[in-house]
């Protein structure tokens, strides 16, 4: 049960259907449109929702569904069931196209993989689709509708002599027009035409009586008569006879095929049917696709859990504006089914409350819905609505008459499946009264287990979630320093009106509102205010703890670096102070060689003073290999003197190469920037390097390994580091993640792709757009079997339809 019976017009699902109407492309689809109404089975519903999301996966990432010839054939249909009746060729040629789509969209959902659209499949599955039928109309009639020359024996015969006497009595009349213009009794441009059906010649009014035949016309001067010569009547004649014939022969062959036809006119209904859901399910999932309606979690209670609820009508509206529908959380379950809605005026509550309507009644009508994915429905056998103004001149009620007589239907009707929803409850009489009735409404409508959502600015209303833990209260919050509504609904505690700061804000008397606040008293709109910016100061700080976690995600992470690199140095300083002792070691053995040369060479020349004097000058030679002099070492601590080539540009120092395998923690060049950089992670074909703290990734073909003592000597040019530093920067600054190859040559368009790639790795963007265009789609392909062939390239696919659809390519990276 729905009610009133003006519903649908209130919360604005007669826009929806029209909307929905308008998708559709044929009557056929229209008609299933008008036939919409709420189910309350949940398998119904189920089933409602799973065939329009199927479609809509067909609508976003499958292609070329088949979308023509979806002909209404009723009166075809109705004529045929009349024994003895036929249908026309053109008839015909329509039921044929018809069956032809129904044909192609059967074997477009077989071609699928097996279970993708299980709930479609279903619906072809109950088709007796006989395709002969098809082949019978094809060999009578063409896709024009004309009867065609074969159909049958008789009637290519017949069509056959008409050519041959047309061509006869054309080439007669002919000879006769011109031995006429010969004679001068006809003009020299003069043409034959046709009266009547039949060949005739135009002759002067005076000349009439020299041309033997027979008058059809004349002009509307009069001047001018239309003769058929007395010589071709006998092949005009035969050729009208044989023109009856072929036109009954027409109709055998129609009323041959239409009785052929008749006993199958079940199954061609039920096509009708499945055509007419399909162009239904179609305009479903188009509709979907554009409020982002999605497939939600269905339960088998009445409950409402919904995450990121939007008012699809209020998005499409603010769509082209660019405005953003503020998205609301709704919860009522069986320990709490009924929400109070208190806040102030134009500070959404009423389109909370249609958004909830709306949004229900459109699911259990079988729509995809605009929540997040994650929400959960469940079905509701009452919805009852009580909003806007329904005084009747007919049945004598007033306004507030009309909201009494709504309360009534809700609090004898309603049980713990229905679902109540009214706005500005009590309004519309004096207020304490008004206020005590909405109150008693509401005891009743508890009393009755029922569901339901109201808005309110009587503080009374509010009160009773203090003595019935089922309902609970909630309020639209107020920004109270900027003076204008947030639009966010928050559960738990009640609004205030603003009666006083809104009326201030427009410019009211100071004076008025003051003896306002004396009337009402100091205390109790002083609670008010504190309470409404306590519920925004609230939502201010849980905003701010979620950028504070974010930020402290943030900061661990960078510690946890910064211990792994504190580690990585330790064990590099490990590795230099033994390479340094085992050199030492080295330089010792060395020395004592040298020693133990020396003295056998000094026995063995007898203390010879030439040989001594040699020996000395070795052992000297070897000292001060084995020394580092203080100049040298003052000269090594000094900035490297830079080269300049001819240009003046600063030669890059020349660094030697080391081909052992990669590991975490070495240093590279990288290739192209000439940069030292130091490997933090290494995953396959990728590598992520470290320059002077600006973490990025590229491929381990585009750099090569270094030593450290050649790293110090790059390090001894810092204008080279810092100014590959800036560029790195600058490519942060400017980098833009679309880019727009439309027009490029093919290798010009792919060679831009693979560096757009390349800079985005090296930035770390994980999501970038190729800008393709449409057109034929060739460079739609080559595009994309280039991103198959990059490892790079986690996964890619079409942009949604609103942004570009096919056109663009949205490529997420690894």
């Amino acid at each position: 049960m729905v009610y009133p019976a003006t519903f649908e017009q209130k919360i604005g699902f007669d826009q929806i259907r029209t909307l929905l109407s308008q998708k559709c492309i044929s009557p056929l689809g229209l008609a299933f449109v008008q036939k919409i109404k709420m189910s309350t089975k949940e398998e119904s519903i189920r089933m409602m929702l799973e065939q329009a999301e199927e479609m809509r996966q067909i609508m976003l990432f499958d292609t070329n569904f088949p979308s023509q010839d979806y002909f209404d054939l009723s009166e075809e249909i109705s004529l045929l069931k009349i024994e003895g009746s036929h249908v026309d060729g053109e008839s015909l040629s329509r039921l044929k196209c018809m069956m032809k789509t129904i044909e192609q969209i059967v074997v477009y959902i077989q071609k699928r993989e097996a279970d993708k659209y299980p709930h479609l499949t279903a619906l072809k599955n109950h088709l007796n689709f006989d395709a002969s039928l098809i082949k019978l109309i094809d060999g009578v009639v063409d896709d024009k509708g004309n009867i065609k020359d074969k159909a049958s024996p008789e009637l290519f015969d017949i069509r056959r002599d008409i050519v041959r006497l047309t061509q006869s009595a054309a080439k007669k009349i002919r000879q006769i027009l011109h031995q006429s213009k010969q004679d001068s009794i006809v003009a020299d441009d003069s043409e034959i035409t046709i009266r009547n059906g039949r060949l005739v010649i135009p002759v002067p009014a005076a000349y009439k009586r020299k041309l033997r035949g027979f008058i059809h016309d004349e002009s509307a001067t009069g001047q001018t008569v239309f003769i058929e010569p007395e010589g071709v009547f006998d092949d005009n004649n035969e050729i009208r006879n044989l023109q009856n014939a072929e036109r009954r022969e027409i109709i055998r062959i129609l009323i041959e095929v239409s009785d052929a036809i008749r006993p199958m006119i079940e199954e061609i209904e039920s096509m009708q049917i499945f055509l007419g859901l399909i162009d239904f399910l179609r305009a479903k999932a188009k509709l979907a696709i554009e409020i982002n309606g999605v497939m939600p979690i269905i339960n088998s209670g009445p409950s409402i859990l919904w995450k990121k609820a939007v008012h699809p009508l209020l998005y499409l509206n603010f769509k082209p504006q660019k405005k953003t529908v503020v998205p609301q959380d709704i919860i009522l379950t069986e320990s709490e089914r009924i929400l109070i809605i208190s806040g102030p005026n134009a500070g959404g509550k009423s389109v909370t409350l249609k958004t909830i309507a709306l949004i229900q009644y459109m699911f259990q009508c079988g729509f995809l819905v605009s929540v997040n994915e994650l929400s959960e429905f469940g079905v509701f056998k009452h919805i009852f609505l009580d909003m806007g103004d329904e005084q009747s001149l007919e049945n004598d009620l007033s306004t507030y008459s009309s909201h009494l007589q709504n309360m009534k239907v809700m609090i004898s009707e309603s049980n713990r499946r229905s679902l109540f929803l009214i706005d500005e409850f009590g309004t519309g009489t004096e207020p304490v009264l008004g206020g005590a009735m909405a109150e008693a409404v509401l005891e009743k409508l508890i009393e009755n287990k029922s569901f339901g959502v109201i808005t309110t600015h009587f503080g009374n209303l509010k009160l009773i979630a203090e003595r019935h833990p089922e309902v609970k209260n909630a309020a639209m919050l107020f920004d109270v320093e900027e003076m204008r509504p947030l639009y966010i609904l928050k559960l738990g505690k009640p609004g205030s009106s603003f009666t006083f700061e809104i009326a201030h804000k427009i410019g009211f008397p100071e004076t008025v509102l003051e003896h306002a606040r004396q009337i009402t008293g100091y205390d109790r709109i002083n609670y008010e205010q504190r309470l409404q910016q306590l519920e925004t100061e609230l939502h201010y700080i849980t905003e701010q703890k979620k950028s504070l976690n974010v930020a402290d995600e943030t900061l661990a992470e960078l510690v946890s670096k910064y211990e792994i690199k504190v580690k990585e140095m330790e064990q590099i300083r490990k590795e230099t102070i033994h390479a340094a002792k085992a050199e030492a070691r080295e330089i010792v053995k060395s020395a004592n060689k040298l020693i133990e040369n020396t003295i056998f060479d000094i026995k063995k020349s007898a203390a010879d003073k030439d040989t001594v004097k040699e020996i000395r000058k070795n052992v000297s030679e070897f000292t001060e290999s084995m020394e580092v002099k203080p100049e040298e070492l003052v000269k090594s601590n000094k900035p490297k003197s830079t080269k300049k080539d001819k240009f003046g540009k600063i030669e890059e120092p020349v660094v030697v190469r080391d081909f052992s395998p990669l590991k975490v923690g070495d240093l590279v060049l990288v290739l192209g920037m000439n940069a030292k950089a130091e490997v933090m992670e290494l995953k396959g074909e990728d590598v992520t390097l470290s320059l002077n703290g600006v973490i990025f990734r590229t491929r381990t073909k585009k750099v090569e390994k270094i030593s450290r003592s050649e790293a110090k000597q790059m390090q001894r040019n810092p204008h080279s580091v810092n100014s590959i530093y800036q560029r790195l920067v600058d490519k942060s600054t400017t980098f833009n993640s679309t880019i727009d190859l439309r027009g490029k040559r093919a290798d010009e368009a792919l060679s831009e792709t693979e560096r757009f790639i390349d800079d985005a790795i090296l930035l770390n963007v994980s999501e970038i757009k190729i800008l393709h265009g449409k057109g034929n789609g060739i460079l739609r392909q080559l595009i994309r079997k280039q991103l198959s062939n990059n490892g790079n390239v986690s996964k890619f696919f079409d942009e949604k339809i609103e942004f570009g659809g096919d056109g663009i390519t949205v490529v997420q990276l690894e």
